[in-house]
């Protein structure tokens, strides 16, 4: 139990950091294009991570072993890191972590309609709630993702003086409990 509380509080302590690492972005687009925010971004964190690689002595495992695949996934994140970047910078970060947090939702149709996967009919009630809640995520690994909800609102209010709306804390409710009958 002890354990378990101690995970917990460090996935919603994580989360407080991405969540700062997304302010981040909104203040620097501010100033810079979107685009040049998310490459500041990620030669900021590939010279951290080349340089931890270096420390610890794993600078191979940076290499891919299939280029092609590594290719295509990085040219796939680099479209929705510009993308979420845009939405950080034009929408409250409540908002846009509501937004993202439809993306359990949307693989779970992608994978009805392309990969023939079944879903029972609990998880379409979740699919189709999980849609009403966003007018106007659950994650498996990391449940605790949705707190970013929370920091999103307090940093907006904080930092960019953006009202905590109801019916964001509405739609958020709404996608956590269709997220969670999706997985069901």
């Amino acid at each position: 139990m002890r354990r378990n509380v101690r995970a917990a509080t460090l996935g919603f302590m994580a989360f407080a950091v991405f969540s700062g690492a997304d302010v981040l972005v909104k203040l620097l687009a501010e100033r810079f294009q979107v685009p040049q925010v998310t490459f500041m971004i990620t030669i900021a964190a590939l010279v951290l991570l080349s340089a931890y690689a270096g420390a610890t002595g794993s600078i191979g495992s940076l290499l891919p072993r299939h280029p092609y695949l590594a290719l295509m996934r990085a040219l796939l994140l680099a479209v929705d890191t510009l993308l979420i970047h845009y939405a950080f910078s034009m929408l409250p970060l409540a908002e846009a972590y509501l937004l993202a947090f439809l993306t359990p939702l949307l693989v779970a149709i992608l994978a009805f309609v392309l990969l023939g996967e079944r879903l029972s009919p609990l998880a379409w009630s979740g699919v189709m709630i999980g849609f009403t809640g966003v007018a106007g995520d659950a994650s498996v690994v990391a449940p605790f993702q949705y707190s970013q909800i929370i920091w999103g609102g307090l940093y907006g209010a904080l930092l960019f003086s953006a009202p905590i709306e109801l019916h964001t804390i509405i739609g958020a409710v709404v996608i956590v409990l269709s997220a969670w009958l999706v997985l069901k």
